[in-house]
């Protein structure tokens, strides 16, 4: 199990306010055992004048430093490009992939499922250990 003195955790997003984004984050604002910064960046005005290549850019920027990634499928449906985008970007970053499951949901889309060290619903606990037990420290090379 990896302790870190602060866990940066990218959450999946589509350059777009989303309600489940919003409530990880305050889910992960809520755990008091470990101190959690929330790398991503979903909404900002200097997307609007990005074009593709500066976004996909963006999106590596924000996953670089991450000690993991949740990649929600609620957004994945919904965003698929951004999505989709974030989780090849993570997977060949090497960067742990955890999976959550859309809200009182049993399943998951077969790619995150696939590429993910574990997949997970709602529940705070569980958050917290999968963080714990999965988060890295990122390579300088990354």
């Amino acid at each position: 199990m990896t302790l870190l003195k602060e866990y940066k955790i990218f959450i999946s997003h589509g350059y777009e306010s989303h309600s489940d984004y919003d409530r990880l984050a305050d889910l992960l604002g809520g755990i008091l055992s470990i101190n959690v910064s929330i790398i991503s960046q979903p909404v900002s005005l200097k997307y609007r004048s990005m074009n593709k290549e500066k976004r996909e850019e963006e999106i590596r920027k924000q996953v670089r430093p991450a000690n993991c990634v949740f990649i929600l499928d609620s957004i994945y449906n919904e965003n698929k490009d951004w999505a989709q985008y974030a989780l090849k970007v993570a997977a060949s970053m090497k960067k742990p992939i955890i999976g959550l499951r859309q809200l009182k949901s049993k399943n998951i889309s077969r790619e995150i499922e696939n590429m993910s060290v574990e997949v997970l619903g709602w529940n705070e606990n569980e958050i917290e250990r999968a963080i714990k037990e999965h988060s890295i420290r990122p390579s300088i090379i990354s």
